[in-house]
């Protein structure tokens, strides 16, 4: 389900753009010139400046972040411990990021972006095929439910509230995907201006997916006994 839903979000803005039927139903967009920008918009993944030293303090920074919360999350009951680790690195790297001496240091969306893809290449090259098709029936029809649900709730209240719908789709796809995907999405349409947007609005669904995910599980756990 979800390589048919990531082609899907690529085709989109060209169908979207190319549908009569679809502008007439959701009329709020963008011109293209406000999509294009003043040309100061850096397109994804475009050669950018960086030293050795910058890219080593960020992975510094970025362990140190984890090995952090790793510690503390050692202190938990072992039944969170897990949950209370994800959550803390999520916290603490939104705390270190609103640090001015980090956040002048270049190189962090390449960087981002690298570990990004590295981690998507990582997850297929764990897929046990075999496992995968003994229940594929089951993961098919959960996948299915979790992205045409979240579709379809995205869909009906951007559209009452007349969201744009270039920010409809790249708030889709981090949704369903994440944030690398998105700021792609925006890339291949050629919406320089929302790339940094797309890439935003993963990181900002991941994070509160986090919260509200571990949240909600714990509920259910709490309320079936389990």
């Amino acid at each position: 389900m979800g390589m048919p839903t990531l082609v899907l979000m690529f085709l989109a803005p060209t169908l979207m753009k190319n549908s009569k039927k679809f502008q007439k139903f959701w009329p709020y967009s963008f011109t293209q010139e406000e999509l294009e920008g003043d040309g100061s918009h850096k397109e994804l993944m475009a050669s950018e400046e960086w030293s050795i030293k910058e890219i080593a303090i960020l992975l510094a920074v970025s362990v140190t972040v984890v090995a952090v919360a790793t510690k503390i999350s050692g202190f938990m009951s072992a039944d969170f411990a897990s949950a209370g680790r994800i959550l803390l690195i999520s916290t603490i790297s939104i705390i270190v990021a609103q640090v001015p001496a980090v956040r002048k240091l270049r190189g962090a969306m390449n960087l981002g972006l690298f570990f990004g893809m590295m981690y998507l290449a990582i997850v297929g090259f764990s897929v046990n095929i075999k496992g995968f098709f003994a229940s594929a029936a089951t993961i098919t029809l959960f996948c299915l439910c979790v992205i045409a649900g979240s579709l379809l709730l995205h869909v009906c209240i951007t559209r009452l509230l007349k969201i744009k719908y270039e920010y409809v789709l790249l708030g889709i796809v981090g949704a369903i995907a994440d944030g690398t995907t998105s700021s792609l999405v925006a890339s291949g349409a050629r919406w320089k201006t929302l790339v940094s947007v797309g890439m935003l609005m993963g990181v900002i669904g991941g994070v509160c997916g986090n919260y509200v995910g571990i949240t909600v599980a714990y509920l259910i756990r709490m309320i079936t006994g389990a």
